[in-house]
């Protein structure tokens, strides 16, 4: 028994995603916080900490631009020859990944009940237990990625 098989592959691969505060959203400074805040008007997380009934936490998505790309070959040669089987193979890819994320500009706020005994007392007067902000996620990563098999 004799045969000879090849098969090719050829792909390419897009992934497009965009996500955002909803429209008419707040920030900080509308609610009276005096610090810097982007543009867009979001929050990223507000968190009162003492525990039910007195907890609760609000948050919204920051505006967010990801895109991801993949251009790949494949190509595999199967050879029978008698009892003999052989298999030879290459695999190459291009991969694109785009990330514009603005992820914790808008800070995140946790109120606890540490200072006042109640959560909700320590939020509505304003005695911030922690604070996080940080300057967003831009990444442009390219790679290529080769393989053999025989």
């Amino acid at each position: 028994m004799q045969g000879l098989v090849n098969s090719l592959i050829l792909t390419y691969q897009i992934d497009d995603s965009v996500r955002g505060p909803a429209s008419g959203a707040i920030n900080m400074a509308y609610l009276g916080v005096n610090i810097w805040q982007p543009d867009f008007k979001s929050i990223q997380s507000i968190s009162i900490n003492g525990g039910a009934p007195n907890g609760f936490s609000v948050s919204d998505n920051p505006a967010a631009y990801l895109s991801r790309a993949n251009y790949t070959l494949g190509d595999d040669v199967h050879w029978t020859k008698g009892k003999n089987s052989m298999a030879f193979g290459v695999h190459f890819e291009i991969s694109k990944s785009d990330i514009n994320n603005q992820s914790n500009q808008p800070g995140s706020f946790s109120f606890s009940s540490t200072m006042t005994g109640d959560a909700n007392a320590t939020f509505l007067l304003g005695y911030l237990s922690s604070f996080n902000q940080g300057s967003g996620q831009y990444l442009n990563n390219r790679d290529k990625f080769c393989g053999f098999y025989a």
